[in-house]
């Protein structure tokens, strides 16, 4: 009979083949593109590296990170966020005032003191005022699809909060203006019809190309004052992130421009006058094929995630578990733990801040009776440490305790550490070399026990420290 881990080592050792049978599950057209699109991104990756190095140095920390869509999400959140000494939020009201002028709509929305949150009801980013309005940005900054009934259902969210639907505003975000929601993420399941036409005055498209980056260009980063230095250097390097990835930087204009000549003769466009209105025709065509591809592209992404990342972790889990209760720690976490299933289900599935994790008792101290908590979690990536058992809790011996070991303390943290770089797992890329040890079952047992010494060799060392200092 099989165990919980045997299921996840079979499910392990299958992650991240692309299954045969899914590119010919498309239909011929949908398999057309994707060769097409596919001949294109290996031309174009071919003189992308022929060029470079001939462009000059350049360094965007953005462009190294990668950001998804989450990410994107939470920096336009802290952008939004900002204000001045005297409560004004002048980079929001920027915002709006220049949807209004460009497009004529948004009139109902008069910022004053917004509640501004990323993934709050699973909404990207939600701007709100009780009584007043409702933002809803749908982000889709990585050519993500549009999940069924995506819109319909969030309008519905913030009405179920106190909102009239004529408070109630969509601001779609799309890499670029060919990216439009599909029809089906307006249908509404419950009434069985479409919001489309409703919100039409209260809808706009504002592409990061088109939209968020002239809007960067000339109505924000202009007016950053010079004391702002960390703003304006964050400004700074979004716009050039997104020119980047339009295609618009300027000392890239002759790589480009070679690039965009490749993608003309793949697509068999001459820039002819005669066949202006047929190449027209046929490229918006083909931006339309692309753009639906990408989201399709986005989905099995997704799919691939839910299907071997969830079993993945949970194996991580057990195993760090299993190493750690051999040298004597008392952890309750079995497999599977109810709790910590359901944060890893989050963690894929809903992409919002959840943290998955588990932590044990390590230390009772003797002179103050309190019994310490130690944490390992995963975020972004994964981390170990000294937890607080409330927010903000102050302990001045621990501290004194914790202030020379490595890592960071904040307000949930005495202190806490990234492992070593031969145990970095990252469980958002799974582009860590570390994976590689986790997913060979030859290889996965010295990996973990190699890694809970790691965690047992810093959990001592603060014990001696302890000692020393009376705690």
């Amino acid at each position: 009979m099989d165990t919980p881990e045997t299921n996840n080592t079979q499910t392990v050792e299958t992650a991240f083949r692309f299954s045969e049978d899914v590119h010919s599950s498309w239909d011929e057209e949908i398999g057309k593109t994707w060769d097409l699109l596919s001949s294109l991104s290996d031309a174009v990756l071919k003189e992308s590296i022929r060029w470079k190095d001939k462009l000059p140095y350049h360094i965007n920390l953005l462009d190294i990170l990668c950001p998804g869509e989450t990410d994107h999400s939470k920096i336009l959140r802290q952008l939004l966020r900002f204000k001045t000494p005297e409560g004004n939020y002048e980079i929001l009201k920027s915002l709006i005032a220049f949807i209004q002028e460009t497009t004529g709509k948004f009139n109902g929305i008069a910022i004053s003191k917004p509640e501004i949150s990323t993934e709050t009801g699973h909404i990207d980013l939600w701007i709100r005022e009780r009584g007043r309005y409702a933002l809803i940005f749908e982000n889709k900054s990585n050519w993500a699809g549009d999940q069924p009934n995506q819109l319909a259902r969030y309008i519905r969210t913030v009405g179920e909060h106190g909102y009239s639907e004529q408070q109630i505003y969509v601001l779609y975000l799309p890499p670029d203006a060919s990216k439009q929601p599909e029809d089906q993420a307006w249908f509404a399941r419950d009434t069985h019809s479409s919001l489309k036409e409703e919100f039409e005055a209260r809808y706009v498209s504002f592409s990061f190309r088109e939209g968020v980056l002239p809007w960067l260009k000339e109505h924000v980063l202009p007016h950053v004052r010079n004391k702002d230095a960390h703003l304006s250097s964050a400004v700074a390097q979004y716009i050039d992130h997104w020119e980047g990835r339009s295609g618009l930087r300027a000392s890239e204009k002759g790589k480009n421009m070679s690039i965009e000549n490749i993608v003309k003769q793949k697509l068999c466009i001459s820039s002819e006058p005669t066949k202006f209105l047929d190449e027209l025709k046929a490229l918006k065509q083909k931006s339309a094929e692309f753009s639906a591809l990408m989201g399709h592209l986005s989905n099995i992404e997704k799919t691939l995630l839910i299907a071997h990342a969830i079993p993945l972790q949970m194996l991580f889990w057990a195993d760090l578990a299993g190493q750690l209760r051999q040298k004597g720690y008392e952890i309750s976490v079995q497999t599977p733990d109810a709790d910590l299933s359901r944060q890893v289900d989050e963690y894929y599935r809903k992409d919002n801040d959840t943290w998955p994790g588990f932590q044990f008792p390590f230390y009772t101290s003797d002179s103050t009776s309190k019994t310490y908590q130690f944490r390992i979690e995963i975020g972004k990536d994964w981390y170990y440490g000294f937890r607080k058992l409330r927010h903000k809790a102050k302990d001045d011996i621990m501290e004194a305790c914790v202030r020379d070991r490595r890592g960071q303390a904040n307000d949930w943290w005495f202190k806490y550490t990234h492992p070593t770089p031969q145990y970095a797992l990252n469980f958002r890329t799974f582009d860590s070399p570390g994976f590689s040890n986790l997913m060979d079952p030859n290889k996965r047992e010295v990996f973990m026990s190699g890694l809970a010494e790691e965690i047992h060799a810093y959990i001592q060392d603060f014990l001696r420290i302890a000692k020393e200092r009376g705690l």
